[in-house]
């Protein structure tokens, strides 16, 4: 029974978080961008990629969760393949879209959005066949502080390292911003890069917690 509160309370704040950042973000898009590192010429790009980054909020936050959810409860592979889905589309829709329907940016933010529901949905699709320990129903959801607090202090190791992760990629941004597009363009590929070597780390850490 505290499995399922604790399931279905966190999947629920999940998601009003998701839909409360993207709603914010499309509601002020333009001080997001530029406290994220966007310039002047980047900001029309950045703006349309950014709006379907926005809208697909909600599946990214629950998608997150999910995924923690079915590893803690064995089942790391279907949570894999939920991740990996949504990865690989990704990679041939991106092309399609950008260049096939001739899409261009807005062509690879659309891609992105599909993957990350369609991805959400395949983490979430044990959870609904009742193939899962736990439940996620909204009887479930705790009106008690000490149980959201529970929730908010285990995750707060991640939220430090993935927070100041993002802080750090904007802190860097805005300095790149200085020397131009192109500067900003090479950070963000150098910090691709450096994601490979992240993710091993990651990997470690998770499997630590």
């Amino acid at each position: 029974e505290d499995a399922k509160i604790f399931t279905s309370t966190s999947v629920i704040l999940a998601l009003a978080v998701g839909t409360l950042t993207g709603a914010l973000g499309l509601l002020f898009p333009e001080p997001l961008l530029r406290a994220l590192g966007s310039t002047d010429t980047i900001l029309k790009d950045a703006r349309i990629y950014g709006s379907f980054i926005l809208l697909s909020g909600p599946a990214m936050t629950v998608g997150c969760v999910l995924n923690n959810i079915l590893r803690y409860e064995g089942e790391a592979a279907f949570a894999m393949a939920g991740l990996c889905t949504g990865g690989i589309l990704n990679m041939f829709l991106d092309p399609a879209l950008i260049f096939g329907l001739d899409m261009g940016i807005a062509g690879a933010g659309l891609s992105t959005a599909i993957s990350q529901y369609i991805s959400t949905a395949i983490l979430l699709a044990p959870f609904l066949r009742r193939k899962t320990v736990t439940e996620i129903h909204y009887r479930y959801f705790t009106k008690e502080m000490a149980d959201i607090r529970n929730i908010l202090f285990t995750g707060l190791p991640s939220l430090a390292r993935q927070g100041l992760n993002s802080a750090s990629t904007a802190v860097m941004n805005l300095q790149a911003a200085a020397f131009g597009d192109a500067a900003v363009a090479a950070m963000s590929i150098a910090g691709r890069c450096g994601n490979l070597l992240f993710s091993f780390a990651l990997g470690i850490a998770q499997g630590f917690q």
